[in-house]
């Protein structure tokens, strides 16, 4: 599992619903075109079921840059995606905010 940005600014995936399963955190800022190769090795292309915003980042998820998106808000959990995205990301633009007073 990669250590998530300090500064908050990541997203957080999980292969199951609520939360759960395996994770790893996507760290911002980076526009990953694809979840398949990521640098720590890891493939998480069209596995992602749940996902949690860091409080420096916001996202957007989307089907290969095409189709079906979902902007994704700062600091916010997401223990279900919409049906249409279940199962289905296979890109992610993370974008970092103003770094929070605190991280915890």
């Amino acid at each position: 599992m990669t250590a998530p940005n300090p500064a908050g600014c990541y997203v957080k995936v999980f292969d199951q619903p609520q939360l759960r399963g395996a994770a790893d955190f996507l760290n911002g800022p980076m526009r990953y075109s694809t979840l398949a190769r990521l640098a720590n090795g890891a493939n998480w292309a069209n596995r992602i079921r749940s996902l949690e915003v860091g409080p420096g980042a916001t996202a957007w998820a989307e089907v290969n840059y095409a189709g079906t998106s979902m902007d994704l808000r700062v600091d916010t959990r997401y223990p279900t995606l919409p049906t249409a995205l279940v199962g289905m990301l296979k890109s992610l633009d993370v974008r970092c905010t103003q770094a929070p007073t605190s991280v915890p």
